[in-house]
Parts: C-alpha cells; sequence; structure tokens
C-alpha cells in the first residue's frame, strides 16, 4: 500500500527489486482507505469512537494498534502525524470509508473539527522540517544529505544502497537540505526559485510556504554545507526580485516534539 503521489513509482521498484522467485507483489492500494485525524483534541474525539485507551502509556507516539471504531470492525490505527500535532492515521478497509468519515465528523462536531486541505498540511509540515518526496527527498538525493541518516541502520546488514552510503559518510556530504526564513509576505516562492550567496547561484528551493503558526515563510532547498548552517545570510529570489533569507535550525515550530507525545 502507498500514497496516491508515489503509487506508480513504489510498486515499480519493489518489482524492479523481487528476488527471481519465492516472492510475489500484490498491489492492494485500492483496497484500503486512509483518514487522518490531527490536533490537541484528536484523542478526546476518537476516545469517543473506542473502549480501547488511547492515552500515552496504553498507546504511545510511534504505535500502531487494531481498533474497532463505529462499525468498522479493523482499524489499523498509527499514532503518527505529518502535521507536528497529536495525532493518528487510521487505515480501514476502502468500503468502511464513508461511515467511518461520518462518525468521526459526527464525534468531532462539538470539538470544532474541520477537514483541512493539502496547502495547510504542506504549511504545517514545513514548520515541522517533515520531508516531502518528490520535493525534498528523491532519487537524486541520499538519506546523509536529506538529514534523514537517523533513520538508516547501516549495522544491519546489507541493503541496496548500503555501500554508497558508507563511502558518502567516509567521504562527508558536499551538500546539505537546509531550512531558510525568507523576509516575504507579498509573494511566496513555492519551489524551484533560486538561492543567491552574492550573485553566485548556490541552491535551488524544493519545497516553501507560509508557516502560518510561526509567523515565517520558510523553505527548503540544498546547500553547500559550508552555506547550510544555522545564521548563514542569503538570498532567494522570487517573481524577479532577490529577498532576503537566512538559514535557520529545524523544525521551527515544537523543536522538542512535545505536542506529538502527547
Amino acid at each position: 500500500m502507498s500514497a496516491a503521489a508515489t503509487e506508480v513509482h513504489d510498486l515499480a521498484w519493489i518489482e524492479r527489486h523481487l528476488p527471481p522467485e519465492g516472492v510475489a507483489v500484490e498491489n492492494v492500494t485500492a483496497r484500503t482507505g486512509v483518514l487522518t485525524v490531527t490536533g490537541p483534541l484528536s484523542r478526546e474525539l476518537l476516545q469517543a469512537l473506542t473502549d480501547d485507551d488511547l492515552g500515552t502509556a496504553a498507546f504511545p507516539y510511534m504505535t500502531a494498534r487494531t481498533l474497532r471504531l463505529g462499525s468498522a470492525p479493523e482499524v489499523l490505527a498509527l499514532r503518527i502525524s505529518y502535521e507536528g500535532e497529536l495525532g493518528w492515521e487510521l487505515h480501514h478497509p476502502i468500503e468502511y470509508l464513508r461511515h467511518l468519515y461520518d462518525v468521526v465528523l459526527e464525534a468531532g462536531e462539538p470539538l470544532g473539527l474541520v477537514d483541512f486541505g493539502y496547502r495547510a498540511l504542506d504549511s504545517l509540515r514545513l514548520e515541522k522540517g517533515y520531508r516531502l518526496w518528490g520535493a525534498d527527498v528523491g532519487p537524486d538525493f541520499t538519506p546523509l544529505e536529506a538529514g534523514l541518516d537517523r533513520f538508516v541502520a547501516l549495522d544491519k546488514g546489507d541493503f541496496l544502497g548500503r555501500e554508497a552510503l558508507l563511502r558518502q559518510r567516509e567521504e562527508g556530504i558536499a551538500r546539505s537540505l537546509a531550512c531558510l526564513v525568507v523576509e516575504t509576505a507579498d509573494a511566496l516562492p513555492h519551489g524551484d526559485e533560486p538561492v543567491l550567496e552574492g550573485d553566485r547561484v548556490v541552491g535551488y528551493v524544493s519545497a516553501a510556504d507560509r508557516g502560518h503558526v510561526v509567523n515565517a515563510t520558510i523553505a527548503l532547498a540544498y546547500l553547500p554545507i559550508e552555506l547550510a548552517e544555522p545564521g548563514t545570510a542569503l538570498h532567494v529570489e522570487i517573481l524577479g526580485e532577490r529577498r532576503a533569507a537566512t538559514v535557520v535550525r529545524a523544525p521551527l515550530f515544537d523543536p522538542a516534539g512535545e505536542r506529538l507525545r502527547s
């Protein structure tokens, strides 16, 4: 199962690397629906729909459990959030999607529940410095360059790309994904804008948006390692105008992750 934007890519990659025998792959993406419920009151909302204990001790961050929610008998609830708040992903058989949405909506009405769109999601994930496949991470970048090395266990045995990562770790990386705050409120960058040191182009914005909680315009860009240090002063060209930008330490919102783990 995979996200809509990467389903074909992921399936092709898996099929390309299948062993010659003993393993089969089946795409079950269309059989499963996913609802994201997130925000400071998300536990209160979901607790009204289940007898299972959703408290932090019983259901900690980065764990998964099967719940019954409404008439949906098997909902795989993942306590993760791409929005930087307390939240769950609810994976369920697709035939229960409308029912589950309806019962969540009903339980959330007295709590002020609203649907949120992709632009809101993108703004929230940038405030947390979360990476997005196809924008900030992809086949042109390594986990070391993207700042994701903590998710790669180089001591677990062989895997595709391990030797290349070991070599890069030994030699050192030449570029790194950096977070910038751009001084602009009237024209927002969205991606591919040049990042400049003086008159020299040193990178391009991979993703950007307004961070409404932190009240700043946020951009992510791969920069030469010597320019990726917090405090470095640069410029981002937006609609032909140079806008001042400063490399900052990410994430800008809740750096300790206390809201995620609450």
